[in-house]
C-alpha cells in the first residue's frame, strides 16, 4: 500500500511529467485490469467490480498528456468512492 501512495502523491502533484510506465503501475496497483489497443498505443484500463472504465494514449516520447492523468485520477478517486479504499 506505502507503493500506492507514494506512486499516487507523484502523480498527483506533477501529473504533466507522469511517464507512460508509473500510469500504467499506479492503476494496476488500484486494481485495474490493463489491456492494449491493436497497435498497442492506447492503454485500456477495466475495474470490473466498480464497473469503470478509462483509457490512457502512450505518447511516442516524453511524458502522458495531462488530461489522461487526470482523467485516470478521476477514476481513481470512483473508485476510493465506491470502495471506500483501494483494493490494491
Amino acid at each position: 500500500m506505502a507503493e500506492f501512495a507514494k506512486l499516487l502523491a507523484r502523480i498527483a502533484n506533477a501529473p504533466a511529467s507522469t511517464r507512460f510506465g508509473d500510469l500504467v503501475k499506479l492503476m494496476e496497483l488500484a486494481g485495474f485490469k490493463t489491456k492494449y489497443g491493436t497497435k498497442g498505443d492506447i492503454a485500456i484500463f477495466t475495474h470490473a467490480a466498480c464497473n469503470i472504465r478509462q483509457t490512457a494514449a502512450k505518447p511516442h516520447h516524453g511524458p502522458v498528456l495531462p488530461v489522461y492523468v487526470r482523467d485516470c485520477l478521476k477514476a481513481l478517486a470512483q473508485v476510493q468512492l465506491s470502495q471506500g479504499d483501494i483494493d490494491g
